[in-house]
């Protein structure tokens, strides 16, 4: 059922009759019964959505990222959409690379110490519009390692492949050759795709000798305040830890043995038997890191770890900050990927808008229902606070979501940043 929260959001915004529209069946369960015991009722989704809505009417319209664009412009006055106009800036593999890259060649002075891309973001080339030498110079510092090719906009795993780096001892026109063959061999009209290749992190760190890597939740709500500078408030959920059915091969060329997610593992004809194993909690992967591993320190996951993701998060998002603003009355929530390796370095792999809400293991069914709960009551409050001209301090809806950027105090960052043993710049001249 859900959770206390929604019973102390009806106790402080007693005359709010909000009302929801369901657009899209992915999530829509839970969506449904977390609004209905905020208070909010429904309407049928053929009902007209195009009424002025005041603050304390204000209507929820749960949609995909295909129907949001129509949906935001029919609705007038406090209409609040779940999708972020520009969501791609970071979601989408190529622009989250261009992101990271362009920042750090133009404000090179604005990069925290210990927050450049290359400690944190695996070698990766946008291919479409690289030139060969590019590709040849990225597999070139990664010497007879795997790469992994992602589709720009897929998710859950889909059009990612292994690609082994071929021999490059030879003179650089013959390995320009010899790299193109392969490329054009595994992804016909590579360079015309909207494709990345990203360095495969080898070797990983191993959880019952399986792969693994961790979703974590961040929720992004733009501000509508009057006076006040255009961005977005952040908030990170620690997520869960997503295992492979079978134990790590790194000679094999089965993606079950290499991508963790579970629409992957779910291929895996072991995946029904197991399937309760390849979920777990913060806690438990704490738990084994401390009896297994000689790690850091103790309690590694919890005093380093998500600390570090945290930081991670929020660099991320003040380089997007005034561009995923745009449209005022909406909230995301992304789906954000990241792999330990063998030396404990903490690496995001990627973003993703619209992540995935199955609920196959009793553990994901308690995380993600959980975590959508939240993420809707806390978008709510956010939106309903700052249509009214108040503070998003002290959130009646934030429990396990924790704050890790707002673009009114800066000091939201730095402490998450502090948290993690870094320091942010401070802004010189006019950057």
């Amino acid at each position: 059922m859900p959770r206390q929260w929604a019973a102390l959001f009806r106790e402080r915004y007693t005359t709010l009759r909000g009302e929801y529209f369901i657009f899209y069946s992915h999530g829509e369960l839970i969506c449904r019964k977390m609004l209905n015991a905020m208070g909010f009722n429904e309407r049928q989704p053929e009902a007209d959505t195009n009424e002025f809505r005041p603050v304390d009417k204000m209507a929820l319209l749960w949609c995909n990222g295909t129907n949001s664009g129509a949906k935001r412009k029919s609705g007038r006055g406090c209409h609040i959409v779940n999708r972020l106009h520009f969501r791609g800036l970071i979601a989408n593999k190529c622009s989250l690379a261009r992101l990271l890259r362009e920042f750090e060649l133009n404000h090179p002075g604005l990069v925290p110490t210990g927050l450049q891309a290359a400690t944190f973001y695996p070698d990766t080339v946008h291919l479409n519009g690289s030139d060969a030498l590019s590709i040849l110079d990225c597999m070139r510092r990664n010497p007879g390692g795997m790469f992994l090719m992602k589709p720009g906009h897929a998710d859950c795993g889909e059009g990612i492949a292994l690609l082994r780096s071929p021999s490059l001892e030879a003179g650089r026109s013959q390995s320009l050759n010899s790299l193109a063959a392969v490329l054009e061999s595994k992804f016909s009209g590579y360079a015309h795709r909207d494709l990345i290749m990203q360095r495969y992190v080898h070797p990983p760190l191993l959880l019952e000798g399986r792969k693994f890597d961790l979703r974590v939740y961040l929720l992004l709500v733009p501000n509508l305040r009057s006076g006040i500078r255009r961005g977005v408030h952040a908030f990170c959920h620690p997520g869960y830890v997503r295992l492979a059915c079978r134990s790590y091969r790194p000679d094999s060329d089965d993606p079950l043995l290499h991508l963790t997610n579970q629409a992957v593992q779910q291929r895996d004809p072991s995946y029904d038997a197991v399937k309760e194993d390849t979920v777990w909690t913060p806690d438990q992967l704490n738990d084994y890191i401390n009896q297994r591993f000689k790690a850091p320190c103790t309690d590694w996951v919890r005093r380093q770890l998500y600390p570090r993701i945290r930081a991670i998060l929020a660099h991320v998002v003040s380089l997007a900050s005034s561009s995923l603003c745009d449209q005022p009355m909406s909230f995301e929530l992304f789906g954000c990927d990241f792999l330990i390796g063998a030396d404990f370095n903490v690496w995001l792999l990627e973003l993703n808008s619209d992540p995935s809400l199955s609920t196959h293991t009793s553990t994901l069914s308690r995380i993600v229902t959980q975590t959508v709960e939240e993420s809707i009551c806390l978008a709510v409050e956010v939106l309903q606070r700052a249509a009214r001209g108040q503070s998003t301090k002290g959130l009646v809806g934030q429990q396990d979501f924790c704050r890790i950027f707002s673009h009114t105090k800066e000091s939201v960052a730095r402490r998450v940043m502090a948290r993690a043993g870094l320091r942010q710049p401070k802004p010189t001249g006019d950057c």
